[in-house]
């Protein structure tokens, strides 16, 4: 290859690069442009730092951390289910044979679907409650069987359960998906507690679930946030994690330590508005927009 050649290549080679960079800088302008779509407070909870370690590269982020919630205490299918697969695009098989369904369920693709997250909403409470029920069995359980290492264990991974839901566990839950997001925005009004935002749906089957076809989300398609740069000295600030409790049958119990306001704009996509640090009894003035 020549001089010219290889001029002509790296010219192409930077053209390219800023014509993604121009797409992606608009892209970002139009999302935020307008009032925002939705502003939530969230804290290390729902957000978990990335390359924290990292301390010295300049690029940081933040994950979404969400929960699958598809079914009520009493084990009935929350969404997803054959109406709301059909809602969303899936032509169900009509059959009761295992192997005519498999075959049908492994020709389908995953979907397209619009996904809200509810924040601190009904189904945490319902989900903390579940496991402030297995707490309560399990403690009821123990008189009984004072001398049994099983009934003890079980005893300290419920009570491991319900310190990590309560204090550091994410309350942020998909409740409902749809093929339209101004008709789910109608339906969750509250901007402050609920996200609408693009994801993925799919199809699975259960000999165990009464031989029914049903759906899950299997992606949320944003789920990795950029820090900004003026935010960063808040992390790079920050106290290491401290755990609380002793269980070896949960992940670890502790107290969040920053706060997070976040907005999503007209492409219902996440942006970082500010960040401040957390107390170290997880108890902080607000000081963010509401």
């Amino acid at each position: 290859m020549n001089i010219l050649s290889r001029n002509k290549v790296l010219a192409a080679g930077i053209a390219l690069i800023l014509l993604t960079n121009i797409v992606v800088l608009a892209g970002a302008i139009a999302n935020r442009s307008g009032k925002p779509e939705a502003v939530l407070n969230l804290t290390e909870r729902e957000l978990i730092l990335r390359d924290w370690h990292m301390k010295e590269n300049s690029g940081l982020s933040l994950r979404l951390n969400w929960n699958d919630h598809f079914y009520y205490g009493d084990g009935t299918r929350r969404l997803l289910d054959a109406d709301k697969l059909k809602e969303l695009g899936f032509a169900l098989i009509d059959s009761d044979d295992p192997y005519k369904i498999r075959q049908y369920i492994s020709k389908q693709l995953p979907r397209a679907a619009w996904i809200v997250l509810e924040f601190d909403g009904a189904a945490y409470q319902e989900a903390l409650k579940d496991a402030e029920n297995k707490y309560q069995e399990e403690l009821r359980l123990l008189p009984r069987e004072q001398d049994s290492a099983t009934q003890k264990s079980r005893l300290e991974q419920a009570e491991g359960k319900l310190e990590w839901m309560k204090n550091s566990a994410s309350r942020l839950y998909a409740v409902d998906a749809g093929l339209d997001p101004a008709q789910l925005r109608h339906k969750y009004p509250d901007t402050s507690h609920y996200i609408v935002t693009s994801g993925v749906v799919a199809v699975s089957y259960d000999d165990r679930d009464h031989g029914k076809i049903t759906g899950y989300i299997s992606d949320i398609n944003v789920t990795s946030i950029h820090v900004p740069l003026e935010q960063r000295a808040v992390f790079d600030a920050l106290p290491e994690v401290r755990f609380t409790g002793k269980s070896t049958y949960y992940p670890r119990s502790f107290h969040p330590r920053y706060l997070v306001n976040l907005a999503y704009g007209r492409r219902y996509e996440p942006w970082i508005v500010s960040v401040e640090a957390i107390g170290d009894q997880g108890k902080t003035g607000s000081g963010l927009e509401d």
